[in-house]
Formats: structure tokens, C-alpha cells, sequence
């Protein structure tokens, strides 16, 4: 999302990742699919700079995932920090005071 984006722009030099992890894709004829081809197609229609991964349906499954889009902001020790289930016109001011709380504990 653009968005997204822009908090990869604004904080990856601080060591912010972020990952597109896109599950639940289906092909031209509306069949489930696992190949690249949905990801890799997405962000580049949009210019995204950010990782993209495919395939996550088992990620989707294990962390219960209810609602797209959903975000986890996840620290450097790999401690889930804070999770936003759906869009908000003030997503990224919702997801930058995790996200600088995040890169800031050591």
C-alpha cells in the first residue's frame, strides 16, 4: 500500500522491514494460485520498493488472520509489538508509534 511504502521509505534506513506477504491469491481464471506472478505484479503496477512474499496461506491460517489488510509491527527480537486488523484513513499515524517503538527498544 502506499502507505506501506511510505513507512519503508521513512524509517528502513533505521532498520524497519517491511513484507507484503500475500496469501489467498487466485490466477486469471480464479483459481487458488502459488507462484510469484500476483506479488511481484502487484508491486510493480504500484512502484513499491518494499518485499513481497507469496504463498502464505499457512501464515494466514497459524496467526489467525481475519480481516485484510492486517499488520503486525514486530521488534527486533521477534516479539509481536502491535497488530492492525483493517484500513483506517489514519493508518500510518496508527502504525508509526509501534513501529518507532519498535526500531527504539534494544
Amino acid at each position: 500500500s502506499p502507505i506501506m511504502q511510505a513507512l519503508h521509505e521513512k524509517y528502513a534506513s533505521q532498520g524497519l522491514v517491511v513484507i507484503g506477504a500475500n496469501c489467498s491469491e487466485r490466477d486469471k481464471a480464479g483459481q487458488l494460485t502459488n507462484t510469484p506472478d500476483a506479488a511481484r505484479g502487484y508491486a510493480a503496477e504500484h512502484e513499491y520498493s518494499y518485499l513481497f512474499t507469496y504463498g502464505n496461506d499457512d501464515l494466514k491460517k497459524s496467526v489467525n488472520i481475519r480481516g485484510i489488510p492486517t499488520m503486525f509491527v514486530v521488534d527486533r527480537k521477534g516479539v509481536t509489538r502491535f497488530v492492525q486488523v483493517g484500513y483506517s484513513k489514519t493508518l500510518q499515524d496508527i502504525l508509526e508509534k509501534p513501529i518507532v517503538a519498535a526500531l527504539s527498544a534494544r
